[in-house]
């Protein structure tokens, strides 16, 4: 399985769930923190994408927006 990447910022509680379950999972993923000043170019993407939940999750080939377990259970 390939890296997947999340989208998340600070004070959002299914971000931290979602990390709790990755990591639970020993799944191997990159977090981008869109709270952080350093990530301009991340948040201009997910406005741009028109994401309206995070955490965004994104898989090889797919993209999923907020924290659906059942959903990314069937994905990863």
């Amino acid at each position: 399985m390939n890296m997947i990447k999340i989208l998340t910022k600070d004070n959002c509680g299914k971000c931290k769930e979602l990390k709790e379950y990755l990591n639970s999972r020993n799944i191997s993923y990159k977090s981008i923190n869109l709270s952080a000043k350093e990530n301009r170019t991340s948040r201009k993407y997910y406005r741009d994408m028109g994401y309206k939940l995070l955490p965004v999750i994104e898989g090889d080939g797919w993209v999923v927006d907020g924290f659906n377990k059942e959903l990314l259970e069937e994905l990863l």
